[in-house]
């Protein structure tokens, strides 16, 4: 069964964000990347909503992603070579979020898709066919909770049993689905105010072994929940970063302390360069709490973030983070000092069209954290380079 600690972020959604520099023999990343053997995936049109999973179990990270405009989501598999061919499902109206999760508890992961009209739930079935990918297949939906343009749609284990609940938020609500085996769902409750307009992420931000929940509220705050391990969550806190939140939200540990820090992408404002707000997480058990903010600048870019992954590229044990930048077409890649506090620029790579979202994972199994962006029509791939 896997725990799954989402993040969304559209952010994405959807594991912490992976850090290598485990010691020995384990392969590390050098913060580099190269387009893969296929270095462009078509079918999988430009989104905002773009997640990075093992979906199939194999030991190589899987991509899904919403295709809003076409009412459909895309995927596809990793390879040795980076990604197979995109495959398409119809969703019952225009998807915007996904969470990922093992809610049939078959060891797979199986996908929800928030549409206008319900929770579309996607589980996987064997390909007809020797040697070929998974296919996901409609399951039973969560009714009753559709609503426009939400991307805040995060899964768990919130409520201390073995099937992970959906958490979404809508019309300034927070609304649980709770779940039964065998991916059902009981009829979504409201469990209190959320107020996020950023996708919502999910972390065990306190190291109290339950997961709380985070995201940017209406106001710019980033404000977080409290999970205390029984579906139910306390009351709000909000933190206030340098700079305007612009809806990109990712998680993973910049100081190599152990607990899950909070990166933002924040909007650009006139003669500043592009830049991130980094929140250090000092929680402690039972005590949510972020040190200063501290702005980020992007060299050589300006205006709002486009896409943000973070994770640990080159091996240090520190997350690092890649940022795309819609006014010269180009991804940029950041990694930490160490402390997280300062980063250093160390690459800057071209891609196919104006990016509108970047995610992290091992695609193709080396034990290197690779990049995928959503770019123009088609979906990029860029491989980790060893060191």
């Amino acid at each position: 069964m896997h725990r799954p600690l989402q993040l969304t972020l559209g952010l994405a959604s959807l594991a912490l964000a992976a850090c290598g520099g485990s010691g020995g023999d384990d392969p590390k990343g050098d913060g580099t990347f190269a387009p893969a053997g296929t270095p462009v995936i078509s079918g999988m049109p430009a989104t905002k909503v773009l997640r990075v999973a093992d979906l199939d179990g194999d030991g190589r990270d899987d991509v899904v992603q919403c295709d809003t405009s076409l009412d459909t989501i895309s995927y596809a598999f990793g390879t040795e070579a980076g990604l197979t061919l995109a495959q398409n499902e119809a969703t019952t109206d225009a998807p915007s979020s996904l969470a990922v999760a093992d809610f049939d508890e078959d060891g797979d992961l199986d996908v929800a898709v928030w549409t206008q009209a319900r929770v579309d739930v996607f589980t996987q079935s064997p390909a007809p066919g020797v040697g070929l990918p998974p296919v996901l297949d409609v399951g039973t939906p969560v009714l009753g909770v559709g609503g426009a343009g939400t991307n805040c749609l995060v899964a768990g284990l919130f409520n201390g049993d073995a099937d992970a609940d959906l958490l979404f938020g809508v019309l300034g609500g927070l609304h649980r689905a709770t779940a039964m085996p065998g991916a059902f769902f009981f009829a979504p409750s409201d469990i209190g105010p959320s107020g996020w307009v950023s996708p919502m992420v999910t972390a065990d931000l306190d190291g109290d072994g339950e997961l709380d929940l985070g995201g940017v509220d209406l106001f710019g705050g980033f404000t977080v929940r409290r999970g205390v391990g029984d579906g139910s969550f306390l009351a709000t806190t909000t933190f206030i970063p340098i700079g305007t939140p612009d809806g990109d939200v990712a998680i993973g540990d910049v100081d190599g302390d152990g607990r899950p820090d909070v990166i933002l992408g924040l909007k650009g404002q006139m003669g500043v360069a592009l830049r991130v707000c980094v929140l250090r997480n000092t929680s402690t058990p039972g005590t949510i709490d972020f040190a200063d903010p501290l702005p980020i600048d992007v060299p050589g870019a300006a205006g709002d973030t486009s896409g943000l992954a973070v994770g640990d590229f080159d091996g240090d044990g520190r997350a690092d983070f890649a940022v795309g930048d819609d006014d010269t077409a180009v991804v940029k890649v950041m990694t930490s000092d160490g402390t997280g506090a300062s980063f250093t620029l160390t690459q800057t790579f071209a891609v196919t069209g104006l990016p509108t979202a970047v995610a992290t994972g091992d695609l193709d199994g080396d034990g290197i954290l690779d990049l995928v962006v959503s770019s123009g029509a088609d979906l990029d791939v860029f491989l980790g380079n060893a060191q």
